[in-house]
């Protein structure tokens, strides 16, 4: 489909020739070249306007290191970062009102970035997952 980037890096947009995209999961064969690369991938870069990170969106991506959710996003799924042993922060927007079972399972270095009061903290308190306020 249309994402952007090389190598380790990557750039999910909401807009290609082909239409919008507002679901994404690395493991729904966005493109058959990045599936043969996920445990390449360091970086990637969520555009504005999607609104879902699907079930096993970045499942097993080894080397993940960095990932940019846009305010547009609203759904993470179900074991969404599970495995992603290397991903040591992650930002959620207050836009996330709903994070799915077992997203952040095994994620052993993770700290997650919230706003006060948001879902993304309760989550995160519920799930004893460790977290700091932005």
């Amino acid at each position: 489909y249309g994402y952007k980037g090389k190598n380790s890096e990557i750039e999910i947009p909401y807009k290609f020739e082909k239409g919008f995209v507002e679901k994404f999961s690395l493991h729904k064969k966005v493109d058959t070249q990045v599936s043969e690369y996920l445990n390449k991938i360091t970086k990637v870069v969520i555009q504005e306007g999607v609104k879902e990170i699907l079930s096993k969106g970045f499942y097993c991506c080894d080397s993940l290191e960095f990932v940019q959710i846009p305010e547009s996003v609203e759904i993470i799924g179900d074991r969404a970062f599970v495995n992603d042993k290397n991903l040591v922060s992650l930002k959620v927007p207050s836009s996330v009102k709903y994070i799915g079972e077992y997203a952040f399972a095994n994620c052993d270095n993770l700290t997650l970035e919230v706003e006060k009061n948001s879902y993304a903290e309760k989550y995160a308190i519920d799930n004893e997952i460790k977290y700091i306020i932005y």
